[in-house]
């Protein structure tokens, strides 16, 4: 675990300055894909990793969303923090 902490090219935060497996709501319109994968306005998903389609490259993140089989690659202005209590 200690190689993890002191290697630099391994990164907890991912484009955006947020975390894997941070919770972010989807803020953009309603989705579904070929596969059957789906994304709805207002959904929460995790962060998996940084976005690497060349669309979002460096400006976006990947979310897993509950029920879907793959992972949504989400453009930075369409995600959100849920708001502190």
């Amino acid at each position: 675990m200690d190689e993890i902490f002191s290697n630099p090219s391994c990164s907890w935060v991912v484009s955006g300055g947020y975390m894997l497996g941070e919770k972010l709501f989807f803020t953009g319109p309603n989705e579904t894909f070929a596969n059957g994968d789906k994304v709805v306005h207002g959904q929460q998903g995790e962060v998996v990793g940084p976005a690497t389609l060349e669309s979002v490259k460096g400006k976006g993140v990947a979310l897993r969303f509950p029920g879907n089989e793959g992972v949504v690659e989400c453009h930075l202005t369409n995600v959100l923090r849920p708001r502190s209590a």
